[in-house]
């Protein structure tokens, strides 16, 4: 850890925030057990053969990690055509990329072409 403290903290500064992801290096068997224990909670009458089909699937990264002046670079949402806005994940940088933000992120733009924005 000190070591990636050390390489980063001069490009993102000491109080970004770091998270450490320990589930990413389990075997895929050892995921999927645990997801389906938790559906287990959810219904104690599942049983393995219940499972019809599973995969795991990762990612290399969590999310991407963006230079120095990313946002700079982005692009207005609103193109030269009236009503048609383009955007995708990088427009709500530096918050989460996940579902909730492209969720909030969706209803704003429906906002400004609805006006009420």
């Amino acid at each position: 850890m000190p070591r990636v403290v050390a390489e980063l903290a001069p490009l993102y500064g000491a109080d970004c925030p770091v998270a450490i992801v320990v589930r990413a290096s389990w075997p895929d068997e050892r995921i999927l057990g645990e997801a389906f224990g938790y559906l287990q909670r959810i219904n104690p009458d599942l049983v393995p053969t219940d499972i019809i089909a599973q995969q795991a699937s990762r990612l290399r990264h969590a999310q991407p990690i963006c230079e120095a002046g990313f946002a700079a670079k982005i692009p207005p949402v609103q193109t030269p055509i009236a009503g048609l806005q383009i955007a995708d994940t990088c427009f709500y940088y530096p918050e989460d990329r996940g579902i909730s933000e492209s969720v909030r992120f969706g209803k704003e733009m429906a906002q400004r072409l609805d006006g009420r924005s």
